[in-house]
């Protein structure tokens, strides 16, 4: 970098600078809308090796064989990237064997229109991509203009006639002050010729980047967030709670901080606490209250949210794990919205080390949820569903932030009669398997008088299904029951029998 006394000088160099396919002034931020994933280009370092810059990524966890990783494995923008006189950069990938065999991918970020040059060589079949620059002309793109080149790809043989491949036509995008900003994600490209495109970068802040604690738990007055969940372990033995909670908030509160987050918010929940067999204990409250967002509460997630997406880390207690992250934009998991970004903690659960260079996945049973944080709604979300634990989970069911809507909301007025009529549940039914993948059975104790019925509401207190019973011992079906948590409520004849929770797998 080059510092100018006069404010003129410098931009008379930065108007004349050469196209360059890497920056090194900060992380970049692309994204790939196939996976909806989101990668960050970061420099780490860089090198001088005769004539030719050596620039080398930000390492990656990377999967070498089947279930085993290395925590320091090459960026997606390769083991190094080469730059050469003249402009020529090589985005470079060592394989093992042969030695010739690198993944070599080449731009010459001086070429002119018109000009082309080989790409890629595809090894095994004798053939090559030939990148030709088709277009130069000022384009807009994360809220910046820029001049930018464009390159299209085709596929030849050894004799230069063209060959069928879904790369052909593809676009790279350089530009000329940021660079390259359509690219291949270059550790894969050899398998899914995918491409990705710039969404965000650092240095100043422009467009999607790495997620804050402030950003995840950043509400506006009339902003609503609708969340059921249920901390169950061991298969519903012991105490536990579950319920479902409504919140609008109304004020973000002065005091405020960057560490911890102050808001006055109206709240509508209901709390089933069991403590252990028989019928729970609910509580119900409809009130305003205020809600403290503290990082400290958070300060293994938010200390992991730091780190880019995929970065590896490793830390040491009692022994040594290593964990991950990864970033994108929705939908993911079961939250099906649109274009909300998201940061996933421990996407690569805990891995263990069994060999000297390959780690692999441990079997956590279900014991470390995967944690999903989301911008603007906050988190954690999970969807936990162990071997030998119960389903335990937090899910975002619905969310009003500005004129913007999504899921299904629940229903004030439902959550304050969740508990139906205690008093008349003096008979105890069973209901099993649960959960469940399709059918179930009801038995009913002998003394209660059919017909009854059946009735399963979703969490919004919304009737989903209704069944007649004429036998002390039922199987019914529900195949055309969507996966999730339902309640079910069972009433005979002189009144309610029981009522619970149902979990359609």
């Amino acid at each position: 970098m080059y510092l100018f006394t006069f404010v003129t000088c410098a931009v008379t160099i930065v108007s004349a600078q050469s196209y360059k396919a890497v920056k090194t002034d900060a992380t970049y931020y692309f994204y790939d809308s196939t996976s909806r994933g989101i990668f960050a280009g970061r420099i780490d370092s860089i090198a001088q090796e005769g004539s030719d810059t050596q620039y080398f990524g930000m390492r990656q966890i990377r999967e070498i064989s089947y279930i085993c990783y290395i925590p320091d494995g090459a960026s997606w923008l390769g083991d190094v990237v080469m730059e050469k006189p003249g402009g020529i950069f090589q985005f470079v990938l060592y394989s093992s064997s042969p030695a010739d065999s690198a993944h070599i991918y080449t731009i010459l970020s001086q070429a002119t229109l018109g000009e082309a040059w080989h790409f890629y060589n595809i090894h095994a079949a004798g053939h090559y991509l030939e990148a030709t620059v088709t277009q130069i002309s000022q384009s807009d793109f994360i809220g910046i203009t820029d001049s930018v080149k464009t390159i299209i790809l085709q596929r030849k043989d050894a004799s230069g006639l063209e060959v069928d491949d879904p790369v052909n036509g593809q676009k790279i995008l350089l530009s000329k002050n940021y660079g390259l900003i359509r690219l291949p994600q270059f550790d894969a490209f050899n398998i899914n010729r995918n491409f990705i495109d710039l969404c965000g970068k650092t240095n100043p802040l422009t467009g999607i980047t790495n997620l804050t604690f402030t950003e995840v738990f950043d509400f506006q007055p009339g902003d609503e967030l609708h969340v059921i969940y249920d901390d169950v372990h061991y298969s519903g033995f012991g105490p536990h709670d579950e319920g479902s909670i409504i919140q609008v908030f109304l004020e973000k509160l002065p005091e405020s901080t960057n560490e911890v987050l102050k808001y006055r918010v109206a709240e509508c929940k209901v709390k089933s606490h069991y403590s252990g067999t028989g019928y729970p204990e609910i509580t119900h409250t409809e009130d305003t209250t205020t809600v403290i967002y503290d990082i400290s509460s958070y300060f293994s997630d938010f200390w992991e949210l730091t780190f880019e997406p995929y970065e590896s880390y490793i830390w040491t207690d009692m022994s040594i794990y290593l964990s991950s992250n990864r970033m994108g934009l929705s939908p993911v998991t079961q939250m099906n919205m649109t274009g909300i970004p998201w940061k996933i903690i421990n996407a690569n659960g805990i891995l263990c080390k069994w060999e000297d260079e390959c780690w692999s996945s441990a079997i956590i049973d279900g014991y470390i949820p995967i944690y999903t944080y989301l911008k603007g709604l906050g988190g954690p979300f999970y969807y936990q569903n162990g071997i030998s634990t119960n389903i335990r989970h937090r899910l975002l069911v619905y969310y009003k932030k500005g004129t913007d809507t999504w899921g299904t909301p629940l229903s004030c007025d439902s959550l304050l009669q969740v508990g139906f009529n205690q008093n008349a549940m003096n008979q105890q039914a069973t209901i099993y398997p649960n959960p469940t993948f399709g059918e179930i059975r009801i038995s009913v104790p002998d003394n209660v008088q059919l017909p009854g019925r059946l009735e399963v509401f979703d969490v919004s207190g919304r009737l989903h299904s209704r069944f007649t019973l004429n036998n002390k011992e039922t199987s019914v079906e529900l195949k055309d029951l969507p996966p999730g948590l339902y309640i079910y409520k069972l009433t005979s004849v002189k009144g309610n029998i029981s009522h619970g929770k149902l979990i359609r797998r």
